[in-house]
């Protein structure tokens, strides 16, 4: 009677030490999928700083602008007109690509002036190509990520902001497209006034 009383009680602690530690396990899985959710979350709404545009004072044909791209030579232009706009090109990889690190690939192409609706210009609108042919190595690795199926779309993006001296402007990318937004007082005043025109 003994023994079995004993070994009743084995039983019993065992079988709350296996519930206790399959518990613990499903808790520890539950804590480490939501780690990876939230993981994957911000890779997928991380944005890349590409450029910053700075509105100097008037000119001749409209206001100075600074165009600063990472890793490139500053660009100095006058520009007509009311606003400025920045055009890139995307390439977007498929979800599960994301996941590994992939992150959108962006080539900026245009910089240009904008004329607001129903304003003549003095001059044509100003357009600096920004295109640099890709090497061959890029394009071949392109055609192969395609190929493996990792590519989810191609599409075009543009931002635009006015112009207004001393404001600044920081240009980034997104997993949607490019986005501009203020960096200095001036151009948050700026964007205030241009958003209720």
């Amino acid at each position: 009677m003994g023994l079995r009383l004993v070994s009743k009680r084995k039983i019993l602690w065992a079988s709350l030490a296996g519930s206790a530690g399959t518990s613990a396990a499903l808790v520890g899985l539950f804590l480490m999928l939501l780690g990876l959710n939230l993981h994957t979350y911000t890779k997928l709404t991380a944005e890349q700083v590409l450029a910053k545009v700075i509105v100097g004072e008037k000119s001749e044909l409209g206001r100075v602008l600074m165009l600063r791209i990472d890793g490139k030579q500053p660009i100095r232009l006058d520009m007509p007109g009311e606003e400025w706009q920045l055009d890139g090109r995307f390439l977007k990889w498929k979800a599960w690509a994301a996941l590994l690190g992939k992150t959108p690939n962006v080539r900026l192409e245009r910089f240009s002036s904008r004329l607001e609706k129903n304003v003549q210009a003095a001059s044509a609108p100003v357009i600096i190509e920004l295109i640099e042919s890709p090497g061959a190595w890029i394009s071949a690795a392109m055609n192969i990520a395609e190929q493996l199926g990792m590519v989810d779309a191609y599409y075009g993006s543009s931002v635009y902001m006015p112009l207004a001296e001393g404001a600044e402007f920081i240009v980034s990318a997104t997993m949607s497209g490019l986005i501009a937004r203020p960096s200095n007082a001036r151009a948050e005043q700026a964007v205030t006034e241009w958003r209720y025109r």
